[in-house]
């Protein structure tokens, strides 16, 4: 999938980067009933975010030394979960090691990212979400205000392992192919608009996710 536009209002603008930058520390794509994700480094008091997106069934959560995770969001649509956790980083830091659990076995993908230092999140509410089967993602939401920390999600079934490069280099990526493709980002007005193209029709769920 090739996240293309991210518009505000009546044409597209240009995301300012997040300062710093929120960092990728960990993705894997695999189909068994567990993801171990291999993650960076993270420090004491670091807030950490998981994304996660799953064919058929959503995770029963998220194991790693030294982090506690909490479900924050979960939504879905033709088969296609979309998770999101927060971790807080207790002292000694983090494990190496993140494990999502799932019921049963079946596609996922999870990606791991540390986000800004200013930015603790504790809540993660849907601000708008889309559910089809096609080859065009879209996802529109408003009433936002400029500054605020958005995540741009889509969980989709095969073919999502073709995708072509990001473009949208204003966004920082979270997660890119197997089941998942999601960014950070900030609103930049009142109204956002998320479209991509997959490589070809398959089942998706999309969301725009505020986070405070």
């Amino acid at each position: 999938m090739a996240v293309g536009i991210l518009s505000s209002g009546s044409g597209a603008v240009a995301l300012p980067p997040l300062a710093p930058s929120a960092e990728r520390l960990g993705d894997l794509w695999g189909s068994g009933s567990s993801l171990a994700v291999t993650v960076a480094s993270s420090a004491e008091g670091e807030t950490l975010l998981a994304v996660v997106g799953s064919t058929g069934r959503k995770p029963t959560g998220i194991t790693q030394t030294g982090v506690t995770w909490t479900e924050r969001y979960a939504g879905n649509g033709g088969s296609q979960y979309l998770t999101v956790y927060t971790g807080v980083v207790g002292a000694g830091g983090g494990g190496a090691l993140a494990t999502v659990a799932f019921g049963s076995a079946g596609a996922a993908q999870a990606s791991l990212v540390r986000l800004p230092d200013e930015s603790a999140v504790t809540s993660v509410s849907a601000l708008a979400t889309a559910t089809a089967t096609s080859a065009s993602p879209r996802v529109a939401a408003g009433g936002l205000a400029e500054g605020d920390l958005l995540l741009l999600a889509a969980a989709a079934a095969s073919p999502t392992w073709s995708f072509s490069s990001v473009a949208a280099p204003h966004a920082h990526v979270v997660g890119i192919g197997g089941q998942l493709r999601s960014f950070v980002a900030r609103a930049v007005g009142p109204e956002v608009a998320w479209d991509g193209t997959y490589s070809g029709s398959c089942a998706w769920f999309a969301a725009i996710l505020g986070l405070a």
